[in-house]
């Protein structure tokens, strides 16, 4: 996974969360990172946030110019957190979304908004897919397999209306929540994978 900040591209790689330039050069080292299913977002004043998809592990906070990174959100045992995942910064660059599941699968998954400057977390929707938020005010979020986007009041963080289908088919693992879509910044473009993703080895033999 990656995410451009200016004029920097930040990517995992190797166990390490690193940046290059835009343009090309030497990537510099950001953070330790293990690699296992990453997801990172960057805001305007250089602040990252990362997960690295290591189970009971939560979301964390490390400045773009380096140093160490400090866990700010963290799945809650008690609560048969299984993992948080999927952060992506709000317009605001202090209030960010992510995805809370639990280890019981029948259990349906939540779009959590969190702050950097509160302890504080807000739930917003029921939902098993990683959600981008998308300009003037939409979440874009996969259900049953089809791409969808649902009014969002980013000001009071409460979702108004029915989904209304954009894409269908878009690919996704449902096991931790991927889903291979983006929107950029502006809500100007979307991208998006489709067909069937692997979800489970089968043992056989030669016969």
């Amino acid at each position: 996974s990656s995410d451009v900040c200016s004029s920097d591209l930040g990517f995992f790689a190797n166990g390490k969360l690193k940046k290059i330039a835009v343009t090309g050069g030497v990537a510099t080292v950001i953070c330790d990172a293990p690699q296992t299913v990453n997801a990172g977002t960057w805001n305007s004043n250089d602040t990252i946030l990362f997960t690295t998809g290591e189970l009971e592990r939560g979301i964390f906070r490390v400045e773009a110019k380096g140093g160490d990174p400090v866990e700010v959100i963290k799945p809650d045992p008690s609560r048969h957190e299984l993992f948080v995942a999927w952060p992506q910064f709000l317009p605001d660059g202090d209030r960010f979304l992510y995805l809370r599941s639990y280890s019981d699968r029948s259990q349906q998954g939540e779009l959590c908004v969190g702050s950097l400057s509160s302890p504080i977390t807000q739930p917003v929707l029921k939902v098993n897919s990683r959600v981008f938020y998308s300009p003037p005010g939409y979440l874009l979020y996969l259900l049953d397999g089809t791409l969808v986007a649902q009014k969002f009041d980013v000001d009071n963080l409460k979702v108004t209306g029915d989904p209304i289908a954009v894409v269908e088919g878009v690919g996704n693992f449902s096991r931790t929540g991927n889903s291979y879509f983006a929107v950029s910044a502006d809500g100007g473009v979307l991208s998006y994978l489709t067909g069937a993703v692997l979800e489970r080895l089968v043992w056989t033999d030669r016969g």
